[in-house]
């Protein structure tokens, strides 16, 4: 039961158990973790994270903690909630949100999984960029490179930054832009940023 609770999550996430022990995870997060660019699984005599940049680890490892504190009923505030994942690839960071499974508030969880005490999602916002990138093209008829710099508007970059990342003229991004803009029936880049993160994964 607990296995397809955290299947049905659109995201990465993994249970972990009160020794900080991961208990069970789904299939975007074995494959997340698998990639081991930023966070991954750590195969001691029990499994666990492991974050590959020190600030990150530091920040993971202390939230895990005070999640578990508050989940067996401390009263330490909880103020470590959501962090960033520095990714080594150079590639956006993952964005982790930890929530603890007070006793009070996870009647769910304790009726499939007693052992769990807290809960990790991983969102990688690139990927969903991506995919939703993807769908508009299918939908507006994108060319490639129109669909690229969708992408890459609905990721927050600028035409400049896009231009300077793909190596090309910042009046080629506008031309595609523009197009892009046109076949979509958007006007501005927010416009269509606010589009592509509409459009469901």
């Amino acid at each position: 039961m607990a296995q397809r609770l955290i299947n049905a999550m659109p995201d990465a996430a993994v249970l972990i158990g009160s020794r900080g022990e991961i208990i069970l995870l789904n299939t975007a997060a074995e494959a997340l973790l698998n990639e081991a660019d930023g966070i991954s699984i750590r195969r001691n005599e029990r499994l666990s994270l492991a974050a590959q940049i020190p600030e990150t680890s530091f920040r993971m490892t202390t939230a895990i903690r005070q999640a578990l504190t508050v989940a067996e009923g401390g009263e330490t505030p909880f103020t470590g909630g959501a962090f960033p994942v520095i990714r080594p690839s150079g590639l956006p960071p993952y964005l982790a949100t930890i929530t603890p499974l007070a006793p009070s508030s996870s009647a769910a969880w304790d009726a499939t999984d007693s052992r769990a005490r807290v809960l990790l999602q991983i969102v990688d916002t690139e990927a969903k960029a991506r995919l939703q990138a993807r769908r508009l093209r299918t939908m507006f008829d994108l060319t490639e490179a129109e669909t690229r710099v969708a992408t890459l508007i609905g990721s927050g970059m600028s035409l400049h930054e896009i231009a300077r990342a793909l190596g090309v003229s910042p009046n080629t991004i506008k031309t595609h832009a523009a197009r892009c803009f046109a076949k979509v029936g958007v006007r501005s880049q927010a416009a269509l940023a606010r589009l592509v993160a509409s459009i469901p994964v």
